[in-house]
Order: C-alpha cells, then structure tokens, then sequence
C-alpha cells in the first residue's frame, strides 16, 4: 500500500492538510483516510519505542502547539479580542496541563504552562509569530484576531 495526497480542488487543499489518505496501488481505490492526529494516535500505540528512546515523562507543550487553539478562541470571543489572562484559563482548561506544565515558577504565582502562553504572546515580533505574521494583533495586554486569523480558522475548519 503506498501513501500518497491528492488535491483535486482548491477547497480540498485544508482537509488534504489536516489528513492522511492511503490508496491501494493495484485498485487505486481509498483504502483508508485518517484526520492526522487521529493517525498519529493510531501510530504511537501500535509502535513501541526503544527503551533509550522512550520518555518518562509527557513532553511540555510548546508555543507552536498553542497557536490553533488561540486563534479559535479569539475567533469565537468577544468581538475577536481577549485579554492575555482569559487566553491562559481557557487555553489551561482546554488542554489540563500536566507534568511540568502544571507545575509552579519558582518565586511566581504562574505555571510552566502560563508562562508558555505568555511567552507566546511576548515573542510577538518574532519572524516565526503567527502575531508577527499578521493572524493576530496584540492590542491593550491581549490579543484581536484579524481577517486573515480568521479565514485560516475557517480553512482549517472546513
């Protein structure tokens, strides 16, 4: 079986991202398609890494994996906008930090994971930002969605 992407259309191109379609080559038939997380589920409990590989412990979320949710927070909150402090409770209950995520700053009242979020947000004029890349504006201690924050929600979305 051989694993292969195929865009026919334009409006395929965000679901073809966000998936993974297997055809069989002697059929050319859809044998399976898979949302990528869903694949990568599938892949990580049927594959059992070599002990000198294998973590104790869950990896810390990184600003990266922070931006989609954000986005989509902004794009249903008020008026595309909200403070940096309501990004961080609803990004926590969206995603119970555990590990060192939750654990507390030495000398602080926030955790790993608090930090994370902030960070996100202080790193803002940074090439690789999606602030910096126009899908978001930082304006008075939070951040406003902008149209082409909101058309790529919506692109990923459909």
């Amino acid at each position: 079986m051989n694993v292969l992407l195929k865009v026919q259309r334009a409006s395929d191109a965000a679901k073809i991202a966000h998936s993974v379609m297997a055809y069989d080559r002697a059929t050319e038939g859809l044998v399976v398609e898979l949302p990528i997380p869903l694949l990568l589920d599938t892949l990580v409990t049927q594959a059992t890494p070599h002990p000198r590989y294998a973590r104790t412990e869950k990896p810390r979320i990184s600003e990266r994996e922070l931006v989609v949710p954000t986005l989509r927070l902004l794009d249903d909150g008020n008026r595309g906008w909200m403070a940096t402090s309501d990004i961080i409770s609803r990004l926590t209950e969206l995603f119970t930090p555990s590990g060192q995520d939750a654990a507390m700053l030495d000398g602080r009242s926030d955790t790993y994971f608090s930090l994370t979020v902030r960070n996100m947000i202080s790193h803002r004029d940074q090439p690789s930002s999606f602030i910096h890349s126009g899908l978001a504006h930082y304006e008075r201690h939070g951040l406003r969605i902008s149209d082409e924050g909101r058309s790529t929600i919506r692109a990923l979305l459909s």
